[in-house]
């Protein structure tokens, strides 16, 4: 087995674990790793905005679903870039 068909199958499971870790911890990790602070601007009972790199976010308070944590990722890779 050559070392490239190795690490592609341990990538895979890595990026499925990481969709374990709770969306707001992944959030979080990421906008620490690209330098980025997530300003909240405007907060109700259910949502909270966020400021991030000239953008707003409109989040839910509490639990942030995988698919919604993976999008918010992108648009911090986005503004980081």
């Amino acid at each position: 087995m050559s070392v490239q068909e190795w690490y592609e199958p341990q990538l895979v499971t890595t990026q499925l674990r990481q969709r374990r870790t709770p969306g707001w911890e992944r959030v979080n990790a990421s906008a620490a790793q690209l330098g980025i602070t997530l300003t909240p601007v405007r907060e109700c009972d259910t949502r909270v905005r966020y400021e991030v790199g000239g953008r707003q976010l409109v989040l839910p308070q509490g639990d942030l679903p995988p698919a919604v944590a993976d999008e918010v990722i992108a648009v911090l890779a986005k503004a980081g870039a």
